[in-house]
């Protein structure tokens, strides 16, 4: 008797198509968080060397804005991280369904 390899109907195909075109999204949007955060690093290193060379702090709001746009940065980058866990068990879960 043989025993057919189990594949994947219609619905579960695009269903893992849809998944697959998610994770490419998310691979784009990674880098551009990560891009993001970067540019966040590059300007409070350059505004930290502006402002010791002349022996001053910089002013606390510039120094607020740059957190608050790392703090940002970062609950995207867990939102992501999120939303990749979750398409992970999804699409084992339709994997598992073929056994």
């Amino acid at each position: 008797m043989e025993n057919p390899i189990p594949s994947p109907d219609n619905e579960r195909l695009e269903l893992l198509t849809q998944l697959r075109l998610a994770r490419t999204r998310r691979t784009y949007s990674r880098i551009a968080i990560i891009r993001e955060g970067r540019e966040i690093i590059r300007e409070v290193q350059l505004i930290g060397s502006q402002y010791a060379a002349y022996g001053r702090a910089p002013p606390v709001h510039l120094l607020w804005r740059l957190d608050q746009s790392m703090e940002s940065v970062f609950h995207h980058m867990l939102a992501l991280l999120t939303e990749e866990d979750a398409a992970r068990a999804f699409e084992a879960e339709v994997w598992h369904t073929l056994a």
